[in-house]
């Protein structure tokens, strides 16, 4: 039976990571649709399920990956599968967002070539938590907290930036959305050198000058809660 959801995530295949990202997913109401070779362990029967591998076209079809929002394409132990995943992927659906988990950053040149929209690095990413964990006592929970949409804690979320914002300075334009509830840490912007560039490779400015001035295309950054709404 093909899946008729639409603004759906679709989940290429199934490692460690995939339950504990089907649960953040589906904390935030988020519809979510797995593709694998077989059904994953202790998979709710809830859960819209779809037999086969993720590099092939008919399963990720019968995911109903054209009417998706997004496509999560979990690496394995090798980054071949992935890559040639991220290839069936765009070839058939190349409007839908594309995340793919990647081992070695020297393999994201060919995720790029496949035109997949954003790489991760969840060793690295890892390393990285650890490594700032060891230095400050207590940072992991408060990590955790700002990481997870599955509790009553915090997350990230970005907004475009509102065309009346244009010229203003950026002090402004966190003073408004500090009104609405929400902290703003930071803005992204496309590169200077190519402005045309994909949101997933706009450039992130932490903490930017409050006198900056505001120039479109931008998005901002901010800590909200979870379940929040404007």
């Amino acid at each position: 039976m093909s899946c008729d959801f639409e603004g759906h995530v679709v989940l290429c295949g199934w490692n460690t990571r995939g339950p504990y990202l089907l649960a953040q997913l589906s904390a935030s109401g988020q519809q979510v649709v797995v593709v694998a070779d077989s059904r994953p362990e202790g998979l709710s029967e809830e859960v819209f399920f779809v037999s086969g591998h993720p590099s092939k076209q008919e399963p990720l079809l019968e995911a109903g990956l054209r009417k998706a929002k997004a496509a999560i394409i979990l690496g394995g132990e090798e980054d071949a599968q992935a890559l040639l995943t991220g290839l069936v992927v765009e070839s058939i659906a190349p409007e839908v967002y594309s995340v793919m988990e990647l081992h070695d950053p020297a393999n994201e040149r060919y995720a790029r070539y496949a035109q997949v929209d954003d790489v991760l690095y969840p060793d690295g990413l890892i390393a990285d938590i650890a490594g700032i964990c060891t230095h400050y006592e207590g940072l992991s929970a408060f990590i955790r907290d700002i990481l997870s949409t599955a509790d009553d804690g915090h997350s990230f979320a970005s907004f475009d930036v509102p065309a009346e914002f244009a010229g203003r300075t950026v002090g402004e334009l966190f003073e408004h959305y500090q009104g609405k509830g929400l902290l703003p840490v930071g803005v992204t912007v496309p590169p200077a050198d190519n402005p045309e560039a994909p949101v997933a490779q706009w450039q992130s400015h932490v903490d930017p000058p409050l006198e900056e001035t505001v120039s479109l295309p931008m998005k901002i950054v901010c800590i909200q809660k979870n379940n929040f709404t404007a």
